[in-house]
């Protein structure tokens, strides 16, 4: 409890003095790909491939432009059914400009290579209803830009009921590192999905993330509408 009120004292410190661009708001829809391969029963290899589109800077269409595309490793160590401990050696993200305006259409693409490890913590409140925390740091290493050093911290509960899930979180990222300290906070995502496993191999995951972020060194934070669909597939174990 006390870790959820200083989480809460922290996102109310780092709002003041941010203020909200006029007509800032960004449309996104994302998907990700991810083949889940079994190497023993505590170890487990993610494959992940993601797409995200995005408005024009005269539309909300959500799948006007290409926004992101990438591709992700993670192995995941399981020591019990409570606590997951990831690992992701390589990820290449290659991030297409922000279309606020017609001359964006111009600008370079950024590419990125990211390295990042995570604690997943699992805690059962009720039958059914569980408490889940994770952990995050990312190195981030780009070709034109100062690398920079990211942490991430998600807080949220999930319902699960025989093959379906629901579930909500909130989610904080700061830079502890390469940006000025005007840029420490990053971006704070409210999200809400649904979740479903029509097979033993297939898993299904819908739902809706709000973003609040604050890109490059504005001081002016972005509200981003994220759609997403998220398909997972199990080949076995290798």
């Amino acid at each position: 409890m006390n870790t959820i009120r200083l989480y809460t004292l922290l996102l109310i410190v780092l709002h003041q003095g941010l203020a909200y661009g006029q007509d800032n708001t960004r449309y996104n829809a994302w998907t990700r790909l991810t083949v889940q391969t079994t190497l023993n029963p505590r170890f487990i290899l993610d494959n992940e491939i993601q797409h995200r589109r995005q408005n024009d800077f005269d539309n909300r269409n959500f799948f006007s432009k290409n926004l992101l595309t990438s591709y992700r490793s993670w192995i995941h160590y399981r020591p019990s059914r409570k606590v997951q401990l990831s690992l992701s050696p390589f990820a290449f993200f290659n991030q297409y400009p922000s279309y606020r305006q017609p001359a964006d259409g111009n600008k370079s693409n950024l590419h990125e290579l990211r390295f990042a490890g995570a604690f997943t913590l699992h805690q059962p409140l009720f039958s059914s209803l569980y408490l889940f925390s994770k952990t995050g740091l990312e190195y981030r290493s780009f070709i034109d830009q100062t690398d920079k050093l990211r942490a991430r911290e998600r807080i949220g509960l999930s319902y699960s009921y025989n093959n379906w899930q629901v579930s909500i979180y909130e989610e904080l990222l700061l830079h502890v590192a390469g940006v000025p300290i005007s840029n420490f906070f990053d971006q704070n995502r409210l999200s809400a999905s649904i979740s479903l496993s029509p097979t033993d191999r297939l898993g299904l995951e819908f739902g809706y993330i709000h973003t609040d972020k604050l890109p490059g060194k504005s001081s002016s934070l972005t509200q981003e509408e994220n759609l997403f669909l998220n398909l997972s597939y199990k080949i076995g174990k290798l």
